[in-house]
């Protein structure tokens, strides 16, 4: 599910799934390093941007709101559709 995409908004919201297979919902370009590294695909060096992998609905809409202090253009409406996905990105075991 993509909550979030480039054009209306700062940030960019999925559900996905960590390297150890964990539900999880990750905010893609976030979190800056202040390196850089090779981008083989546009054949350049580019910053290199962490993403920001939270493990609960609250976790994310607590990110997303450190996302609008800083000034971040976040979609209206995204809480809520994360609200009614949580069973969904977090199934229970």
């Amino acid at each position: 599910m993509s909550y979030a995409r480039f054009l209306d908004s700062d940030v960019y919201v999925f559900a996905t799934s960590d390297s150890d297979g964990r539900p999880c919902i990750e905010c893609c370009a976030c979190q800056p390093t202040g390196r850089e590294v090779y981008n083989n695909l546009l054949g350049a060096y580019m910053p290199e941007i962490l993403a920001y992998l939270a493990y609960s609905t609250a976790d994310m809409i607590a990110h997303l709101r450190d996302h609008e202090r800083r000034g971040d253009d976040v979609p209206d409406g995204i809480y809520d559709e994360l609200w009614a996905d949580d069973a969904v990105n977090f199934p229970l075991p």
